[in-house]
């Protein structure tokens, strides 16, 4: 489908994500997955207005882990998006709960 642009044996590097629902993401993808955790849209602070951060009685707020390097490059963040539009730069942190990077 998108083979002009990623070849067929490109590894999926999916590390500290929230999936939302009933999706399986990794099911027939080639690659490295790590500290997934599935959530109901509930365990988010307020979809209605994009706010999708975990909420504040999730016990996944405390599963705090390192950023992967993946190639020599770390996949620590150094922005986020701010709405309507936009980053806002990220600081330092000692550790970074599901969903975040």
């Amino acid at each position: 489908m998108f083979s002009d642009r990623l070849p067929g044996d490109t590894e999926v590097v999916a590390v500290n994500n929230l999936t939302v629902g009933c999706g399986i993401f990794t099911l027939g993808v080639r690659g490295r997955f790590e500290r997934n955790y599935p959530v109901l849209a509930t365990a988010l602070g307020d979809v209605a207005t994009l706010d999708f951060r975990l909420g504040a009685h999730s016990v996944l707020r405390d599963a705090r882990t390192t950023p992967p390097v993946v190639d020599g490059r770390s996949l620590e963040p150094t922005a986020e998006f701010k709405l309507p539009f936009g980053t806002l730069p990220l600081g330092l942190h000692d550790g970074w709960a599901p969903g975040v990077f």
